[in-house]
Order: C-alpha cells, then structure tokens, then sequence
C-alpha cells in the first residue's frame, strides 16, 4: 500500500507519523503463526512454537499493545 494513490490517506496522513514494517520476517524456526502474532504484538512469542489451542498456550500479561489501543 505504500506509495499507492489507492491509499492516499495511509501514504499521506499515516505513515510519516507512524512507526511501521517494511520487511518482516519470519523469526528463525517460527512458522505457525501464532508465536508470530505475538512476536508482532508482545515482542516475544512467550516460548510457544505451535498453534495450539488459545486455552493451552494462555499467557496472563498485561498491559500489551491490545489493551493499550483498547484505552484510547
């Protein structure tokens, strides 16, 4: 979306004010996606490497980036 006239609002208004990810990878021997959401979101996959159920992989932490936005 960068740089598309389709997105004027997020290339004019968004991103010089932002902070965002231009190449994200995948972090070594992480490919469920669970622990890279919450690499994304916490900044730590918490030592979970699958994508378990919510209920087994539960980690009670806060305050995180969810909760933070929930606030504003």
């Amino acid at each position: 979306m960068k740089g598309s006239p389709s997105a004027p609002y997020i290339n004019r208004a968004l991103l010089p004010i932002t902070s965002h990810a231009e190449q994200y990878y995948n972090p070594p021997n992480l490919h469920p996606s669970l622990p890279n959401h919450l690499w994304l979101e916490a900044g730590t996959n918490f030592g979970i490497l699958n994508n378990d159920d919510p209920s087994s992989n539960h980690q009670s932490t806060s305050p995180h980036l969810v909760d933070l936005l929930a606030k504003r």
